[in-house]
């Protein structure tokens, strides 16, 4: 039996509680309380992870940032174009069946600014377990302010 997945939520204004989590200066986002970030190992990226209590947010920021093309391992994908800080982007989301059902959640801003070798994009991915938590991780993404 195949699940369907909700459309992505709009969510609303962010949570008055959540505070302002920056990543070394390039970006920040608004998350709940306890988040952090920490860098991880990327070979040509500038990638780390959003640590918050109920989720996870993946970050890969450099010229060959993912560009979140659909996959055969996702289900019930659907996507809607956005502006986040002033810039065009790519929200998706998707049904992840290995097991228990997963949610996947991403967001791909493919022209954050420019450099000598090319445009500099920002995707952030995140995979939660429940599907009432993909508008919360959504509202942390939509609140990115690039420095």
């Amino acid at each position: 039996m195949m699940m369907a997945l909700a459309p992505i939520a709009y969510a609303s204004e962010t949570p008055r509680d959540w505070n302002e989590v920056d990543a070394e200066g390039r970006f920040s986002i608004m998350a709940p309380r306890g988040t952090t970030f920490s860098r991880t190992p990327g070979i040509d990226s500038f990638t780390g992870v959003f640590q918050a209590p109920q989720f996870a947010i993946q970050v890969d920021y450099g010229l060959h940032a993912d560009r979140l093309h659909r996959d055969g391992t996702k289900n019930a994908y659907v996507e809607r174009q956005i502006t986040v800080d002033g810039r065009p982007a790519r929200l998706v989301a998707a049904l992840i069946q290995r097991g228990s059902p997963q949610y996947f959640v991403g967001l791909h801003v493919p022209d954050v600014k420019r450099s000598s070798s090319g445009p500099i994009g920002l995707t952030f991915t995140s995979v939660v377990a429940r599907e009432q938590d993909l508008a919360q991780v959504e509202a942390a993404y939509l609140s990115v302010r690039f420095k």
